[in-house]
């Protein structure tokens, strides 16, 4: 059941202008649920849009959900 067997979901919000952070979480298995439009503020004033993305434990191998020991 891995270290962390209560979670159930993960959750996360990246700019929709980040298209590399994008690829990379769909790569890894996060699902679109949806956009939040104007959400945040640029520091030049725009307006930008973000993207609410998830993933469920069912959706990920159990090796996945597991802390490696790195060294």
């Amino acid at each position: 059941a891995g270290l962390f067997p209560q979670i159930e979901r993960l959750e996360l919000e990246v700019l929709a202008s980040n298209h590399a952070a994008l690829a990379l979480y769909k790569k890894m298995g996060f699902v679109i649920e949806g956009t939040k439009r104007k959400a945040f503020k640029q520091l030049d004033g725009r307006m930008e849009d973000s993207i609410v993305m998830s993933l469920l434990r069912e959706e990920l191998s159990e090796d996945l959900w597991q802390i490696k020991n790195i060294g």
